[in-house]
């Protein structure tokens, strides 16, 4: 899983993660739009970004570094922001304000198909 996390940082996005760590095990969410259901098991992680983003511009429209506060309440507000998002927020809030002190999850509490990735390379 954290490979994954790595790969898709660095190809979506440019950047190099350090500090990379599970904060939502369980995070799930379904949503519809224009006929297409998403019914997704998607664990989050929390890391540093090391450098400057370098985005791929077939992957991402516009990136802008903001603070979590600010974030969190822009979810609230904001309708370019993915339905997923919002939940996702709303769950990672109820940790705690500062995302540093949030807790580390527990992976044996991920989807049975992570588990077993994350066993295949322990």
């Amino acid at each position: 899983m954290t490979d994954a996390v790595h790969r898709r940082a660095s190809a979506e996005l440019g950047l190099t993660l350090s500090d990379l760590r599970l904060v939502l095990p369980r995070f799930r969410y379904r949503a519809e739009l224009d006929g297409v259901v998403e019914n997704e098991l998607c664990p989050v992680y929390v890391a540093r970004a090391v450098g400057d983003p370098a985005p791929n511009p077939d992957e991402v429209d516009r990136i802008e570094w903001v603070g979590w506060d600010s974030f969190r309440d822009r979810v609230r507000t904001d309708p370019t922001l993915s339905p997923w998002c919002r939940l996702q927020v709303d769950e990672l809030a109820g940790l705690g304000p500062a995302p540093d002190e949030w807790p580390t999850g527990d992976a044996a509490e991920l989807p049975p198909a992570a588990r077993a990735a994350v066993a295949g390379h322990g």
